[in-house]
């Protein structure tokens, strides 16, 4: 028997998590184009559209945080399995209904914040499946987590383009027959390769309690604290950058979105390329350095786009951005998987991705009267310096150095150790950076 024929059963739960965490993607990037399109076909309203848009963001943020304690509870496969066959009904009811007894808008509006609010627990619970799989596989956690990032940049990549297709050759209530069955598609891959010792169950005490204790251990650990700083700060200024002033930079400069599109693409492929060379070297880095290294590369790159370079240099940027950010997703995945105790998981990741998300909205908002009283490169400059200051901080901030320890600071804190997680028993030397 060959070595891969006898590494094939113990990685089945890896290679079936990467599997249905592509397709559950997959399938929400679809979404994000086939429902908004459906609204415009049905009601040719855009106020319409931005109100399903609304719908679908704050049950997100708030099921990120809530949601943790009930995938502790379920057992972290089995919240896999449910959220996905709930997120395949909520989606198919649209055309369902649509084409039987009617859909009113108020039910749409219902149907797509269901939709949203279960959509967070799913990807908690396929994270916090992870750690055992990655054990059973005996692989390096770096390797593995930079192969989980970048098949889901990949879904997330090609998933607009796929709904874009798909809806040329069909209605959109055909399209969201076929979202619906992408998740039914994750649910059976996770219920048939993720093997059972991956679930355990959460201990018995009251929601409020145990929702309590993860916010106290996400904020008592070192590293998971300063994820939470870094990572808020970030994703601040980050999204509304991307969200509204580059469009209106865009606009003003090139009169359509296709340099837009370039830009964002070259970002997304950058931080595919990061995430690869992560997984095959990050194992030899400080994890410290890699941690500031993305933030100090992120604030050059928004820099040089403050003085408005052409669009050529401009992508090339993108792709800078997003080689020097590439690894911190995967980076923070190796860390976190190690430190969180088991049994809290879904809490802690759930805390984390809630506060990050949280900083978006909030961000547009403080944007968008920017844009009204300066042009967009003013406005660039102010999130440069921004990013700027954010580097700099994270170069002197001595609670960095907990990224290159994978046990925690306290004892009286549980944890996975080390050889839990990976084969090798030497500690991890990466820092982790935060999810951004």
């Amino acid at each position: 028997m060959t070595t891969d024929e006898i590494a094939a059963p113990r990685r089945r739960s890896l290679y079936g998590l990467f599997a249905a965490h592509t397709v559950s993607l997959l399938g929400n990037s679809v979404t994000m184009i086939a429902l908004p399109w459906y609204v415009l076909e049905t009601t040719g309203s855009a106020a319409r559209v931005g109100a399903v848009a609304f719908a679908q963001t704050i049950p997100l943020i708030l099921s990120s945080f809530f949601g943790g304690v009930i995938v502790d509870r379920l057992g972290h496969r089995r919240a896999s399995v449910v959220a996905d066959i709930a997120s395949m009904v909520t989606i198919a009811a649209v055309p369902l209904l649509a084409g039987t007894v009617g859909l009113p808008f108020s039910i749409l509006l219902v149907l797509a914040a269901l939709g949203a609010l279960l959509d967070a627990p799913g990807g908690t619970a396929r994270e916090s499946l992870l750690p055992e799989a990655i054990h059973a596989a005996r692989i390096r956690p770096e390797r593995a987590n930079a192969t989980f990032e970048t098949v889901s940049g990949l879904a997330s990549l090609v998933g607009p383009s796929l709904a874009g297709l798909l809806l040329l050759v069909m209605v959109p209530a055909n399209v969201l027959w076929v979202n619906a069955a992408t998740f039914a598609i994750s649910a059976l891959l996770v219920r048939l390769t993720v093997s059972d010792r991956a679930v355990e169950a959460a201990a018995p005490a009251p929601y409020l309690s145990a929702l309590l204790e993860g916010l106290r251990w996400t904020l008592r650990d070192a590293s998971s604290r300063s994820l939470i700083v870094y990572a808020t700060a970030v994703t601040f200024f980050l999204a509304p950058l991307f969200a509204v002033v580059m469009p209106v930079y865009m606009r003003e400069e090139y009169g359509n979105a296709l340099g837009l599109g370039l830009f964002l693409s070259g970002i997304s492929g950058g931080t595919i390329g990061g995430a690869i060379v992560y997984g095959a070297i990050g194992h030899r880095l400080s994890g410290r350095w890699v941690f500031v290294g993305g933030l100090t590369g992120l604030a050059v790159m928004f820099v040089c786009m403050a003085f408005l370079p052409p669009l050529p240099v401009l992508v090339a940027l993108g792709v800078f951005g997003g080689m020097a950010t590439g690894p911190i997703n995967p980076l923070i995945g190796t860390v976190l998987q190690a430190r969180v105790p088991e049994h809290m998981r879904g809490r802690v990741f759930g805390t984390v991705g809630a506060l990050a998300m949280a900083a978006a909205p909030v961000g547009i908002l403080f944007a968008s009267p920017l844009l009204e009283a300066f042009n967009a490169q003013t406005v660039i400059a102010l999130v440069a310096a921004a990013t700027v200051v954010i580097a700099l901080i994270s170069i002197f901030d001595g609670s960095l150095r907990a990224f290159d320890r994978i046990a925690p600071e306290n004892t009286d804190v549980p944890s996975l150790s080390v050889s839990s997680v990976t084969s090798t028993p030497t500690a991890i030397r990466s820092s982790t950076e935060e999810r951004s």
